[in-house]
């Protein structure tokens, strides 16, 4: 059974740049949304070569 999605996971980029820029999440907050969802469902789908989680969590303390 697959987890339920996480908060920002399927949100449009303009609502989530919207939220990290007033500080209503954090972009490190949203990467990690991501990174699960890409775990969770990774294994059952098989979409991606390769996830940059290391240099997407960096890239995302950077823009915070």
């Amino acid at each position: 059974m697959l987890d339920r999605p996480a908060a920002w996971v399927g949100s449009s980029a303009h609502r989530i740049a919207h939220a990290v820029r007033r500080g209503d999440t954090s972009a490190t907050a949203v990467v990690a949304d991501h990174l699960d969802q890409i775990r969770s469902y990774d294994r059952v789908v098989g979409a991606f070569r390769e996830v940059r989680a290391p240099a997407a969590a960096t890239e995302a303390e950077i823009v915070d």
